[in-house]
Formats: structure tokens, C-alpha cells, sequence
């Protein structure tokens, strides 16, 4: 049955690193399970509350080594819910004002490996957001900056190479508009594979549309 996000994905699969690299570093017993009784905590505060929860904390728990965890992770794919796409009419109705807008090709995306659409089109620069929250499609768009730097990216809050997003929204005021700029991931895949908490990229998107 599936049940968890692929944010939750993500994060049980950080949790699963954060077991592994503390049994690398050391062999004391009691330092192991202090590291399990924080994972278990973090992963009962942020997953759905069910009994297949419970069940796949333990299964964690019991993690060993990396072929164990691999194993782990490719059954955990089984509960995890695809991202509902829009179809390609949709996207077009979402961005109505784009009169040229370039799509991405839907059908050769893995939906189970994304929390949020995002696309860009090389020629304008222009860089498209869509996600879908409590039944509702919301929606970004702005342009990016070909320049790339290390940086925070501030939707998955990782380190890695980010450029300059900007959009320009209207204001309450007749003819008055406001652009704003954030960090963000060059690459929205890595920005997917990176994100282990949805209400990330619902914030950036919320914050933005609260602009208008």
C-alpha cells in the first residue's frame, strides 16, 4: 500500500546514512543505540502515522550494512506515492499568460523520485515550478541566472552548485511590481533527490505567492 511521499523517502534514506556512518565510526554498543533512539524519534515526529510505519522503523533499525540498506531502500519504493503530474493540457492552462511555453517531456520522469515539477527553458531562461498541495496545483515561475556558484540552495536547504532564481510578482498597488531573488539547486533533479521535507518547496512557493 502506498502511504509515504518521496520526501519521506528521502528522509528515511538520510536516517539510513546517518545508521551506517555511525556504525563505521564506532563499535561502542551504547553509542549505536543512541543513534537509533534518535532516528527513531526524527522518523516517528515526520513520517504518517500507521502501523506500516512502526513496522519500517524496525526494519531500519536493523539496517547492518550497505547491502542490507540497499536492500531496505529498494523494497521501501513499494509504499512510496508517485507525484501526481499534470497532464501537458494542464500545465499549459497553469501558465495561460506563457503563450510559447516549452514543456518537458512528462512521460520520461520517474514520479516516484519527485516532490515538485520544475523545468527550464534554455532560450528565455525561464525556469517553471508546479506542485500539488492539499489537492490544489500551485504554481511558480521566474528566471535563473546561467552563472552557477556553491552555494544553500533555499528549497532542499542542501549544499551544492545553486544559481540566482528571480521572480516578479504584482503588488497591491496599480502597475507595481516586486522581484525577489533566492538561491536554488541548478539542477531541480538534484534539488528532488536532495528534498526530504515537502513543506520545503510549499513554503518557497507559499512565500512567493504571498507577494501578489
Amino acid at each position: 500500500m502506498e502511504f509515504l511521499s518521496v520526501a519521506n523517502e528521502r528522509f528515511i534514506t538520510t536516517q539510513v546514512t546517518k545508521l551506517l556512518n555511525a556504525r563505521t565510526a564506532s563499535k561502542d554498543k551504547d553509542v549505536i543505540a543512541a543513534v537509533k533512539g534518535l532516528i527513531e524519534t526524527e522518523l516517528a515526529a515526520q513520517l504518517p502515522d500507521r502501523p506500516e510505519t512502526e513496522q519500517i522503523i524496525r526494519q531500519l533499525l536493523e539496517v547492518e550494512d550497505r547491502t542490507h540498506a540497499d536492500l531496505f531502500l529498494h523494497a521501501l519504493k513499494a509504499y512510496v506515492i508517485p507525484f501526481t503530474y499534470p497532464q501537458a493540457e494542464v500545465v499549459k492552462k497553469l501558465f495561460k499568460k506563457e503563450k510559447r511555453l516549452r514543456l518537458p517531456k512528462l512521460d520520461a520522469y520517474d514520479w516516484k523520485s519527485v516532490t515538485y515539477l520544475s523545468w527550464k527553458d534554455s532560450g528565455t531562461h525561464r525556469q517553471y515550478f508546479v506542485t500539488r498541495q492539499d489537492e490544489d496545483w500551485k504554481t511558480l515561475q521566474g528566471v535563473t541566472q546561467s552563472d552557477t556558484v556553491k552555494g544553500i540552495c533555499r528549497i532542499c536547504r542542501h549544499h551544492t552548485l545553486v544559481n540566482l532564481f528571480t521572480a516578479t510578482v504584482k503588488g497591491k498597488a496599480e502597475d507595481a511590481f516586486t522581484s525577489y531573488s533566492h538561491y536554488i539547486c541548478e539542477d531541480p533533479a538534484v534539488c528532488n533527490a536532495n528534498l526530504d521535507n515537502e513543506e520545503q518547496i510549499f513554503s518557497f512557493i507559499e512565500e512567493n505567492l504571498k507577494r501578489n
